[in-house]
């Protein structure tokens, strides 16, 4: 799921998961909107 979502650019990849870590992902759009300006 996170692959089709990342892939229609819905979501983006900030850091690279390793190992045990999870990768950690955002919505973009959704964060522009709620802070009212480009910062992803």
């Amino acid at each position: 799921m996170l692959r089709q979502l990342e892939a229609e650019g819905l979501i983006s990849r900030i850091r690279e998961g390793t190992g045990r870590i999870p990768s950690v992902y955002a919505m973009p759009r959704l964060i522009n909107i709620t802070e009212g300006r480009s910062i992803l």
